[in-house]
């Protein structure tokens, strides 16, 4: 057999090589992150395998190219792998509990106020707070709130103000009413009529046992007053803030002052350059005997916020400090191996990763969650390292070789035009 008649041809060996390629792509791992795309990182050090919560500080929110959600976060195990994570709130120390209610005598009572009792039924309860479902649109009523255990005997256990807006351009509603701790079956709530208005009923609501206010994972973010300015025009009152920085996620703001009875219509808008305003929430500002509201909802994670406060014919609030309300949140990884895991951060462009977590836990229930601590966030070098390779170069750099040719030639060109020069001046001596 002639040698020639076993060598491959052209083609045998294109496809040889083409399988070659396909084996090694069926082989090969699903691709890695790409660790120079990512300008911050943070270790991770997890004891064992398993699902684990690290607790997000605020810096990795602004270290974030993403709006509030860190849809640019990948961490990476100790292999090298992507592991899976999803952001969540921080689960606080005591759990809310609710007690849904059964609405009983719903009326109207001769001075147009609305008048109903929720039974919370038979047994052990405890409760602090009532959520109320109201019918009306843009009202502002008082409501009393009083507790029974056989309804025939009433305590008072609190009186609130509440309201359904749309101050702005959103609708904002403030329907619960917080008291002291009771364990009564029956709670009687009157919401106060307001003349030449139609009443505000209630039908239904529930009470809730809210943690304690050192158990609310919480944290109140200082926010600098920029400007303030006085549209005696439009009779409103502009107050214009800033939280620090671009990304941190804020629920809500809170207002301090000293004033001590108001009711104040309230638009919060928000914008990251201090120009083009967004609406993003808003409320009413009140105080009023001993019940006040000064929590207006504004969910928003631009640096900028704005207060557009209504104040008619009454003259503008003091307002000695806002704060932002941020609710802490965690990352929950499920990691396969114990070891330094690797949180990358800071890529703009990239959509957030699609993981298979959170339908898991959500089918699971409660799950036991080990806890993990973020070191603090440094540059990456690997993306540094990557920027500097791929900056362009100098043009001088880009063309050394012809620099150094042309330098050349002009050194020889220089050289002969000496040696004649002092060939004529050797001739004229």
């Amino acid at each position: 057999m002639r040698w020639a008649a076993l060598r491959p041809s052209g083609f045998e060996l294109r496809l040889a090589g083409a399988l070659v390629l396909a084996a090694f792509g069926l082989a090969r791992p699903a691709a890695a992150v790409d660790v120079t795309q990512h300008t911050r990182r943070a270790a991770i050090d997890v004891a064992a395998p398993g699902l684990v919560a690290v607790a997000v500080p605020p810096e990795l929110f602004r270290a974030s190219r993403a709006d509030g959600g860190l849809a640019d976060v990948r961490i990476v195990g100790p292999d090298g792998a992507e592991v899976p994570w999803l952001l969540r709130d921080e689960p606080p120390a005591e759990p809310a509990s609710e007690l849904p209610a059964t609405l009983l005598d719903p009326v109207v009572l001769a001075d147009g106020s609305a008048r109903a009792v929720l039974d919370l039924g038979a047994g052990e309860r405890r409760h602090n707070e009532v959520q109320l479902e109201l019918d009306g649109d843009d009202f502002l009523r008082r409501c009393r709130v009083e507790s029974s255990d056989d309804r025939a005997a009433w305590g008072a256990l609190a009186e609130g103000v509440v309201y359904r807006t749309n101050a702005g351009e959103l609708p904002s509603e403030h329907a619960a009413v917080a008291y002291p701790t009771s364990a009564a079956r029956y709670l009687r709530v009157t919401v106060a009529a307001a003349a030449g208005e139609d009443p505000v009923r209630v039908a239904g609501g529930a009470a809730r046992l809210l943690p304690s206010a050192a158990a609310d994972p919480v944290t109140m973010v200082p926010l600098a007053m920029v400007r303030r300015e006085e549209d005696a025009r439009e009779r409103r009152t502009l107050l214009v803030l800033d939280a620090g920085g671009e990304g941190l996620p804020l629920a809500a703001v809170v207002v301090d002052t000293p004033a001590l009875r108001f009711s104040r219509r309230v638009a919060v808008s928000a914008t990251s350059r201090d120009d083009l305003w967004h609406p993003v929430g808003g409320g009413v500002l009140f105080r009023s005997g001993t019940s006040a509201g000064l929590r207006l909802p504004a969910p928003t994670a631009r640096r900028y916020l704005r207060l557009a406060i209504a104040n008619g014919d009454d003259a503008p609030l003091a307002i000695t400090a806002v704060r932002g309300e941020h609710r802490r949140r965690q990352l929950v990884l499920a990691t396969t191996a114990a070891g330094r895991h690797t949180l990358l951060v800071g890529c703009a462009g990239l959509r957030a990763p699609s993981y298979d977590l959170a339908a898991v836990l959500s089918r699971e229930g409660a799950t036991a969650i080990a806890t993990a601590i973020l070191q603090p966030l440094e540059a990456n070098p690997v993306a540094d390292r990557a920027a500097a390779a791929a900056a362009p170069r100098p043009w001088t750099e880009r063309h050394r070789a012809a620099i150094g040719l042309a330098l050349a030639l002009l050194l020889a060109a220089l050289t002969v035009w000496a040696v004649r020069a002092l060939r004529r001046g050797g001739a004229d001596l």
